[in-house]
């Protein structure tokens, strides 16, 4: 017997769901419908993956990974356990494996064909790491389908009715917002809207920062400041129980935290439903603008809408309820809701790998999340976005252009591909590159170099140049590009911008320098891609420390010398960041800040009124939260206006591994 499988790859937990004469049916691993996605390693040869490692994450968070799929994409994140070292597709491909494993034990027979969901709003690399976990997993991929119109499949399959559906999806680390037009069995997507770094893990995260200030606030104990084994298995404690009250207060009004031995004493904690909602209110913010979003590029206002279904253990959640049947209408939640993204990837997975059966037909047409173009010379300006994929294309799709040389004489061309939608590259997201060469020389503007983009199904991309005078062409696929051209490609003159009040003493600052220090390491590595750092401080004032320099050893010398004093100027900072960023030597180089505070900024108009400035200079600001009594709705505002990221930094791992998170950009 022949069978093909549905998985969803999910960031807390993972599904697997096979289809079979007519019936979709989810596969039970030990006993459970999900299968969490979680790795954990006894020593160097003995791993345990699913509900045996989740058991033991508690006792050995240090050996075991969880929530990867946040670091798909990322080609530096590595995982360095008991001397070995693994990627994110490495331990992706662990879960997948033993997923598949379990469920041919299930079915008698060896499966090798398989449909994985992604986040609808998953870029070109983390499509791409996805395909290589499935491909290291020994798996073959039919197929990526986006997880919300795996979840529109299993919902209106043999349904019989037109009709127009939103799926609302939130997961464990994503959000996807997605509109589909159902005819029949035809599935056609017409705008889709998310966010790959938003899901129930910050939910979890929000409550373990308020347990931590908590416990601060009663005993005076900073846990958030410690690292050593015994505070990361307390952490891990920590994060366990949140997560178990977020499940519970889905049914109950209000939950009881009792964790005991804690640092020499206990935390014991109740929590209310409001109390919850009220921590996880940006969020649900965030979430609703993109809903008003994906509407509006859809041409469709709530009424518009037939039909609102909520997907992905996150939207359990009583809040989600409320604010989905405030902006549009009182939505569907199926018993089934961990399940329905699988079961719907089944379907699919069964119609491509066995069509001779007498299958259900079904039609899917989805659409590319973002935009797609090349980086192109205009005048001065070395880092303009040139857009050949709209945002919303259907897929598949191919779209060719004529791009020309600027130089007389020049004899190659370089073809980057940008993902986003800022008008700049360094605000939008690397894909790749190559170098196209031999053009014989002519004055500029006269060689005809043509470009061509191909979109598949998946919504994986494939690049061609060619020019009239070379005799064939060089074609590459892009998520292959080398370190040496990505690193080429982000070169950029970045200040770090440092808040130096007293509120930062302790292990803030120090963990701030060492974490400065790691940053400068990383970029250091590529030191032949013209990347400048400069830095600027701030309390009741802001100077600056260093002008931006490409030899970072007496930027080194002196970040080991910053001290702190005073307020948190963050608007005066902002003001001089951007004085330091116009030092720098080629005036076209893109620009970057990275902004780390710990507290209330002193005039929080002062840095909206800069931060128009800011983005009206088309300088991207990431934005680095340290501790828990930071403006987080401010500081995530200041990297979304600006093309940024934000990092969420607690304790002192978390600080390190944000500015590494950056450093890696």
């Amino acid at each position: 017997m022949k069978y093909a499988l549905g998985i969803d790859l999910g960031t807390t937990n993972s599904v697997v769901a096979v289809y079979h004469r007519g019936q979709i049916e989810t596969i039970h691993i030990e006993s459970h419908n999900t299968f969490p996605s979680v790795v954990s390693f006894k020593d160097k040869d003995t791993m345990l993956v699913g509900h045996s490692a989740k058991r033991r994450v508690i006792l050995d968070p240090e050996h075991s990974v969880s929530s990867v799929k946040r670091f798909m994409g990322n080609r530096k994140k590595k995982f360095e356990i008991f001397g070995n070292v693994y990627t994110p597709v490495d331990i992706s491909a662990f879960i997948l494996k033993e997923m598949v494993a379990h469920a041919e034990k299930k079915l008698g027979c060896e499966v090798r064909d398989v449909v994985i969901t992604v986040p609808a709003y998953f870029n070109n690399n983390q499509k791409a790491d996805t395909l290589a976990a499935g491909k290291k997993a020994g798996l073959n991929v039919l197929e990526l389908i986006p997880e919300p119109t795996a979840a529109a499949i299993a919902y209106g399959l043999d349904k019989g009715k037109d009709q127009t559906l939103m799926v609302y999806d939130l997961g464990g680390g994503t959000f996807d917002v997605s509109v589909l037009k159902v005819e029949g069995n035809k599935f056609r997507v017409i705008a889709v809207d998310g966010d790959s770094q938003l899901g129930g893990d910050d939910f979890d995260l929000a409550i373990v920062q308020y347990l931590i200030n908590q416990f601060h606030k009663k005993t005076g104990k900073d846990l958030a400041g410690e690292n050593d084994r015994e505070a990361r298995i307390v952490k891990q404690k920590i994060k366990e129980a949140a997560e178990k009250a977020k499940i519970e207060l889905s049914q109950a009004q209000s939950t009881e935290i009792l964790i005991p031995e804690v640092m020499g004493t206990s935390i014991n904690e109740e929590l209310t439903r409001d109390q919850y909602n009220g921590l996880i209110q940006s969020y649900l913010d965030t979430t609703i603008e993109k809903i008003r979003s994906v509407l509006k590029e859809a041409g469709l206002t709530p009424d518009s809408i037939d039909r609102v279904i909520l997907v992905g253990g996150s939207s359990y959640n009583t809040a989600v309820k409320e604010i989905v049947t405030r902006e549009i209408k009182d939505p569907f939640i199926s018993d089934r809701v961990d399940e329905e993204v699988a079961r719907g990837a089944a379907v699919l997975a069964a119609a491509l790998s066995m069509p001779e059966e007498d299958l259900v037909p079904i039609e899917v047409e989805n659409v590319t999340a973002h935009s797609l173009g090349l980086r192109v010379t205009r005048g001065r300006e070395v880092d303009r976005f040139k857009e050949l994929i709209h945002r919303q294309t259907p897929i598949p799709v191919t779209v060719a252009e004529q791009f020309t040389t600027f130089r007389d004489n020049q004899k190659s061309v370089e073809v980057y591909v940008f993902q986003g939608e800022e008008e700049t590259c360094s605000k939008n997201i690397f894909i790749g590159g190559f170098l196209l060469e031999g053009i014989p020389p002519q004055p500029a503007g006269k060689p005809k170099v043509r470009v061509r983009f191909e979109m598949d199904k998946s919504d994986m991309l494939q690049v061609s140049a060619s020019c009239e005078d070379i005799s064939g062409h060089v074609e590459l696929n892009i998520n292959q590009a080398s370190e040496e051209q990505m690193s080429q490609a982000r070169s950029e003159c970045i200040v770090l911008l440092i808040d130096l009040s007293y509120s930062m003493d302790g292990w803030k600052l120090q963990t701030t320098k060492q974490a400065i220090e790691l940053f400068l390491k990383i970029k250091s590595k590529h030191q032949d891609v013209y990347d400048f750092i400069g830095c600027v401080g701030f309390h009741s004032t802001a100077r600056i420390i260093s002008n931006p320099v490409k030899d970072f050893t007496s930027l080194e010398k002196t970040v080991k010398g910053l001290k702190t004093a005073g307020t948190t100027n963050m608007g005066d900072g902002l003001i001089r960041a951007m004085e330091c960023l116009e030092k720098k030597e080629d005036p076209n180089m893109p620009d970057r800040i990275i902004l780390l505070s710990d507290g209330e900024p002193d005039s929080e108009s002062e840095v909206r009124k800069q931060l128009k400035v800011l983005a009206g200079r088309n300088i991207r600001v990431d934005t680095v939260g340290a501790g828990t009594d930071y403006n987080r709705a401010l500081l995530r505002e200041i990297a979304q206006k600006t093309g940024g990221q934000f990092e969420a930094a607690e304790n002192i791992e978390a600080l390190m591994d944000a500015f590494t998170n950056l450093a890696e950009l």
